[in-house]
């Protein structure tokens, strides 16, 4: 085996934001491709504005398409019906975390480079 794969979700706008702003305020670390946005607030009481995806301002009603680990794909595919609403589509993309990992680290040119001109 692998380890774990990815997995995606479909997720409203506003339930992406909030899940991002409640993480912060646990004091859970996260990681976000694409996005960008300002944190304001102190620890335990953060907000989100300025809100970004691929340039384009979050939109509260549209859909996103979200990567997540194996784990947390699972737990939402077998939680109570409610918070599939919230999540919906659970789905295996059968890609192990570690090969596409690997790949993102060759595109960039690994872990470490020389300095120019070495």
């Amino acid at each position: 085996p692998q380890g774990w794969t990815i997995w995606t979700v479909k997720i409203y706008g506003w339930v992406l934001k909030f899940a991002l702003e409640e993480a912060m305020r646990q004091g859970v670390p996260f990681n976000i491709g694409g996005a960008t946005y300002t944190v304001t607030g102190t620890p335990g009481s953060q907000k989100i504005l300025n809100f970004q995806v691929h340039g384009q301002d979050l939109q509260s009603t549209k859909s996103y398409k979200v990567a997540l680990p194996e784990g947390i794909g699972r737990a939402i595919s077998e939680i109570d019906p409610i918070y599939q609403a919230a999540f919906r589509n659970p789905h295996d993309t059968r890609i192990p975390i570690w090969y596409a990992l690997e790949t993102k680290l060759r595109q960039l040119g690994g872990v470490v480079r020389a300095p120019a001109g070495h």
